[in-house]
């Protein structure tokens, strides 16, 4: 039998990041894949 990881678009649940974390709690997803936390786009974060 194959083995799936799923992962997600968290910011299809909500814009705001803690809501996407309980989104993928209650989905038992493990995974994100970060475009979008509190209304910003990824790429506007910098180190």
């Amino acid at each position: 039998m194959a083995k799936f990881i799923l992962s997600a678009f968290a910011d299809e649940a909500s814009p705001k990041v803690a809501e996407q974390l309980d989104a993928l709690k209650a989905n038992k997803i493990e995974l994100i894949e970060p475009r979008n936390i509190d209304g910003k786009n990824i790429s506007r974060f910098r180190p």
